[in-house]
């Protein structure tokens, strides 16, 4: 629900967000992974472009700071550091 929320301007990137997720999720259960790695898979599906909304407005569209945008992103939303 944080990354809904979080890009609740832009509809295109909570869809891409949840298919994201429904295809890690197909993937790791044809995988046959074990009780526990779903989450973990999951849950990086859902949150591989957070960095995006912030990186896009501070350095432009196309830009090679989205990784380091969206980790700072990620650790303020879920309390890290």
């Amino acid at each position: 629900m944080a990354m809904i929320r979080y890009n609740n301007a832009a509809p295109n990137r909570i869809q891409h967000t949840t298919k994201e997720h429904a295809y890690a999720a197909m993937i790791g259960h044809g995988e046959g992974l074990d009780e526990d790695t779903p989450f973990i898979h999951e849950s990086a599906a859902l949150v591989h472009d957070i960095g995006i909304r912030a990186s896009e407005k501070k350095y432009g569209y196309l830009n090679i700071f989205r990784t380091k945008t969206g980790t700072r992103i990620f650790d303020d939303m879920y309390g890290i550091n």
